[in-house]
């Protein structure tokens, strides 16, 4: 798990006490070495070249964090040191590939995810024993950074041991070359993916959306998000991985038994648990993030050669936004905000947009029986 100072105690208690509470073997990463309520934490930086780290200004923070003769907070008070944590992060990754390794080599798969990452440990389990992990394996969520394919940090990817073994072999001598380049680059995961089509000639396999970068909340529900089963999720706060692990352990102890796998726990349930209930025609203040198709002002005026008559007025109202949603018939929900309607072909719960004047309010809405129709079509899940 990559963590940093910043973070470390907002963050990692709660996963202590739920996702990694079940693990009997993990390692956490940092910005420094640390102990939280006794568990190490690791300085992911400290193999760093001191070149690099004494001549670059990214690794400023650094050196105040170790500096720091009392706690981090008071240390840092007044400042906000977000960007700046966020800046050096890129610099951990590749080191911490490394040092896994050497650390604990007899693994068959090596599981890198962040602290706000909630992992599903049955179903990563039972998927990854229908692989071989004897083979090549680099499997993640794939994003692109121009054309260049990486594995996104933060629903975590995956190696098998040969992958790790032989780029642990490889990086010591190549780690100051990627010391360096950081510097030039956004991010540490597409650096270290990076680094892994530059050493083993290996790309990530995309395996979309058993990983994945939303949220029970944000989560796209609807033909690729339903059946399949759910293994990571992102930007998952400590109140939301406390309440997922509540729900996660209710459902395994409602239906397992002692000769056989528990059932995966699939989209569907999340939706039936965190979502389902809380749909309404429509809901003031608030975003439902609908994002496939966007009418406003300009684009149709830009577009009114091929839009219907009822597009050409969607963004006048919030009504007209529903009309035009209620016409489409892959249309889920919509949502209506400053001059522009937006509808989706998925159905999500969203968050809260409160604060905006009367003429400015964030307004969403649902096609409840279409999404339960659609939902009665589909049948169970097998």
């Amino acid at each position: 798990m990559k963590t940093g100072t910043s973070e470390l105690f907002s963050k990692i208690p709660t996963q202590l006490i739920t996702t990694l509470g079940c693990l009997h073997d993990y390692l956490i990463f940092s910005d420094m070495e640390h102990t939280v309520a006794g568990v190490q934490i690791y300085d992911s930086l400290d193999n760093v070249l001191q070149d690099v780290k004494s001549r670059n200004p990214e690794f400023n923070i650094y050196h105040e964090q170790q500096d720091c003769i009392a706690d981090q907070e008071s240390c840092s008070e007044g400042a906000n040191r977000s960007h700046e944590a966020w800046v050096l992060d890129k610099y951990k990754t590749t080191h911490i590939a490394g040092k896994t390794f050497y650390m604990r080599p007899n693994y068959k798969w090596y599981i890198f995810i962040e602290a706000d990452t909630y992992v599903l440990w049955p179903n990563l389990v039972q998927w990854l024993g229908s692989l071989n992990s004897s083979e090549e394996h680099f499997l993640g969520s794939l994003m692109l950074i121009g054309d260049v394919g990486f594995a996104y940090g933060g629903s975590g990817y995956i190696l098998s041991q040969p992958v790790l073994k032989e780029f642990s072999r490889i990086f010591p001598t190549l780690s100051g070359k990627y010391d360096y380049e950081a510097k030039s680059h956004c991010c540490g995961d597409y650096i270290f993916s990076v680094a892994l089509n530059e050493t083993l000639g290996l790309s990530v396999k995309d395996i979309w959306p058993k990983l994945n970068t939303e949220k029970p909340y944000t989560l796209p529900f609807g033909p690729t998000h339903w059946c399949g089963p759910a293994v990571t999720m992102h930007h998952m706060s400590p109140e939301e991985i406390s309440s997922f692990w509540e729900f996660e352990g209710d459902f395994y102890r409602s239906q397992s038994t002692l000769r056989e796998l528990p059932r995966k726990l699939s989209f569907r349930d999340i939706y039936n648990y965190f979502v389902a209930p809380k749909l309404l025609d429509a809901r003031e203040d608030w975003d439902n993030l609908s994002d496939d198709i966007h009418y406003s002002k300009t684009t149709t005026a830009k577009h009114d050669s091929y839009l219907s008559d009822i597009e050409k007025t969607a963004h006048q109202s919030f009504e007209n936004c529903k009309i035009t949603c209620e016409a489409n018939t892959k249309c889920f929900q919509f949502r209506f905000h400053d001059g522009t309607c937006s509808i989706s072909t998925a159905f999500k719960l969203g968050r809260a947009r409160k604060g905006y004047p009367e003429s400015d309010r964030w307004m969403s809405g649902w096609m409840k029986p279409r999404i339960q129709e659609w939902i009665k079509d589909i049948g169970e899940c097998l």
